[in-house]
């Protein structure tokens, strides 16, 4: 019979054992999911979308995005909902740097 103490609790038998390979499993599985982690996908795609934008390419697709970005084809849509929102948010990206080169410009 397994007896552990976590705090003040007292965890017996076959859960005991679980959660002893749970603990010792944890970091492992925790480096494995992070792994799939694209790092700042938002400005990635914010990024991808000016590019093809600078190429003239007004035709891009979130699921082309995604390809460049190296991303499955769902991730781009979770961050922007659509083509329309990622076209805002490169809009508002370059709304704030033009503010800011206006800003800078004054003094």
């Amino acid at each position: 019979m397994y007896t552990l103490k976590v705090g003040t609790v007292y965890i017996k038998d076959a859960f005991c054992a679980l959660f002893r390979y749970y603990l010792s499993r944890r970091k492992k599985l925790a480096k494995k999911t992070k792994s799939y982690h694209h790092g700042n996908l938002h400005q990635a795609c914010i990024d991808q979308g000016l590019a093809f934008l600078e190429q003239d390419n007004v035709n891009f697709s979130m699921r082309d995005i995604a390809r460049q970005v190296g991303v499955s084809h769902g991730a781009p849509s979770k961050h922007f909902g659509s083509k329309e929102g990622l076209l805002a948010a490169i809009a508002e990206q370059g709304f704030r740097e033009f503010s800011a080169y206006l800003a800078d410009s004054r003094v």
